[in-house]
Order: structure tokens, then C-alpha cells, then sequence
């Protein structure tokens, strides 16, 4: 699939698929960063008298995989990250009597809606759905549709 189709108040959204370079950089971002998190927050050890606990959604769970990486990012980072972000965006308008999808920044990083650069609450919706649209097909697997799993670096380094 190279598009999500995502409501937020009362508009509707379209979000694209990345460039590979710029969502292997995201993935390979969020991997590291929550690598270093787990270094310096080791998980406890399992209570064998806990109860089972149930497994979270795919869509959930990189929904909360978008959440972290946006926390652990640098503003620097966090911005360069949230402009790759809304390049995919865009937002429905039916003015042309079509449904058609009007982008949020221009080429050049201007706003081409100028609302939504005060409006937070769209705008930081719109990078945690972009994130996990996006950082879906690295986890092959685990729901994400339309998309073939990578092959392992065991099967290339077999191949060489």
C-alpha cells in the first residue's frame, strides 16, 4: 500500500510512502535509540505468578514505536524527522468536486496549507501517523500490509 488515509478533527489526511534513504534513516534512528534506552532501562525480571498479558495491535504498537522515537529525538533531529514527515502529507480537499489531496509543505519547505503551521495538536498527529505508516515494513511481519519482507543479512551474506 503507498498511502494511509487518516481523519484528524474534522479533515481528512493522506499519508505517503518515504523515500527509502529517508525512512531507513528513520528506522535505523528509532533502532539505535531505543537500543540505548534498553541499555540504560534494562526490563525487570518476568514475575512467574503474573498473569498473561495480552499482545498490543501492530497499528498500536507503532503508534507508540512513532511516540518514542519523537521523545528521544534532538529538535534538530526531531525537525529534520517531522519535515520528512509532512513532504508525504497531504490533506483531502473536495473544492474541484474530486476528491483530491492538497500537499502540506512545498518543495522548498514552506507551508502550502498556512494554517496548519500553529495548528500542534494536527501537525504532531500527522508525524506519529507518518512514523508508523513508515516504519511499518521494517518489521516484516508484524502488519504490515502490502509490503514483502526484507531479506535477512544471513540470506545475503549467503549469497555473496
Amino acid at each position: 500500500m503507498d498511502h494511509k488515509d487518516v481523519q484528524i478533527g474534522e479533515s481528512s489526511y493522506r499519508i505517503g510512502r518515504m523515500k527509502a534513504a529517508d525512512g531507513s534513516w528513520i528506522a535505523t534512528t528509532f533502532a539505535k535509540r531505543y537500543r540505548e534506552y534498553r541499555e540504560a532501562n534494562p526490563f525487570p525480571e518476568p514475575d512467574p505468578n503474573a498473569e498473561p498479558t495480552t499482545p498490543v495491535p501492530a497499528e498500536l504498537g507503532y503508534m507508540l514505536s512513532a511516540q518514542f522515537l519523537a521523545e528521544q529525538l534532538s529538535r534538530t533531529e526531531y525537525t529534520e524527522m517531522q519535515t520528512l514527515c509532512l513532504s508525504v502529507c497531504g490533506r483531502y480537499s473536495n473544492k474541484t468536486g474530486s476528491p483530491l489531496s492538497l500537499p502540506i509543505l512545498l518543495p522548498n519547505g514552506a507551508w502550502a496549507i498556512p494554517e496548519l503551521e500553529y495548528d500542534g495538536p494536527t501537525i504532531l498527529q500527522l508525524t506519529k501517523e507518518t512514523l508508523a505508516f513508515n516504519i511499518a515494513p521494517f518489521f516484516p511481519g508484524a502488519g504490515s500490509v502490502g509490503t514483502t519482507p526484507a531479506t535477512d543479512s544471513s540470506q545475503l551474506s549467503s549469497q555473496t
